[in-house]
């Protein structure tokens, strides 16, 4: 979900699909903006009291209506949502992630990646902002470390698209011990009703959710990874958010968000931890 266009080719039942999903999705890897960067990016403290966002549809200009809606970043499972910031100079990529520990982020693996250096980013200059809403966020942390998933191959994201997710691991707890959000693997089957939600490029300080979309499919990328195709709305910026499942009473990730298509009305994620999976530090590895 990087900002040059891309082509995903995914096998399914020994058949080759190409899917053309377009203007890669969800990450964006620019220049800073100061619009994209309010003050509290800027030195301002943490911990303050986010407030609630009213609930309604978000409208873009020359789009019409969008289904996507803004959240209440207070109430689950969006407590547990916030922008993972990496930066590199001037360049600054912005991308979702989702609590699923206390010290630990589940993001898309593309979104630790630059793309113009073709190096990761630094560990410490990665920063997880828990609550991002507006010009507050409830609790910040910087990385320590991150592993990224077992096969993924930055410079062959369409070959190895499925192991595109990563697990930041911050250098103090954030958040309450309920908040974050368990990670279940298990394959969704086609017709599964799913939410995802991020800070896309064009709302990119409130998080806002497409509340009524599915699974449409369930496929394998050319390394064998799975993958889920799905119907939810979701643009730049929205890479790393987390699939959501609500079953039993209670939100549970099944995927991560990572490509999104021409009209960003089909989107591609992948399941991250799957029994087995080893995922490593890319840096490490290159050292």
């Amino acid at each position: 979900m990087c900002v040059k266009a891309r082509r995903i080719h995914i096998l399914m039942s020994g058949c080759a699909l190409l899917m053309a999903l377009g203007p890669a999705a969800s990450s964006q890897t620019r220049s800073a903006n100061p619009d994209d960067l309010p003050t509290v990016l800027r030195g301002s403290t943490s911990g303050v009291q986010v407030y609630p966002v009213p609930n309604g549809s978000a409208v873009l200009r020359g789009t019409g209506p969008d289904p996507r809606e803004l959240v209440d970043i207070n109430e689950a499972p969006w407590r547990a949502v916030g922008k993972v910031l990496a930066v590199a100079g001037a360049l600054r990529n912005m991308c979702t992630g989702s609590l699923i520990d206390p010290d630990r982020v589940l993001t898309a693996a593309h979104c630790l990646y630059n793309f113009k250096s073709h190096e990761y980013f630094q560990p410490a200059s990665t920063e997880f902002l828990l609550g991002f809403a507006g010009d507050k966020f409830a609790g910040s942390a910087r990385a320590i470390s991150f592993v990224v998933g077992p096969l993924f191959d930055p410079e062959n994201v369409e070959k190895t698209r499925g192991s595109d997710w990563a697990i930041i691991k911050l250098d103090r707890n954030l958040g309450a011990s309920d908040q974050a959000l368990a990670v279940d693997s298990s394959l969704s089957k086609a017709g599964t009703p799913i939410v995802i939600g991020g800070y896309s490029y064009d709302r990119p300080l409130y998080v806002t959710a497409d509340t009524h979309c599915k699974i449409l499919a369930d496929l394998f990328d050319p390394s064998g990874e799975p993958l889920l195709v799905h119907d939810c709305t979701a643009k730049q910026g929205a890479s790393g958010a987390p699939v959501l499942v609500f079953s039993q009473d209670h939100w549970i990730i099944r995927g991560v968000d990572v490509a999104t298509g021409r009209q960003n009305t089909r989107g591609v994620a992948v399941i991250p931890l799957r029994p087995g999976d080893q995922p490593f530090d890319p840096r490490a590895k290159k050292e």
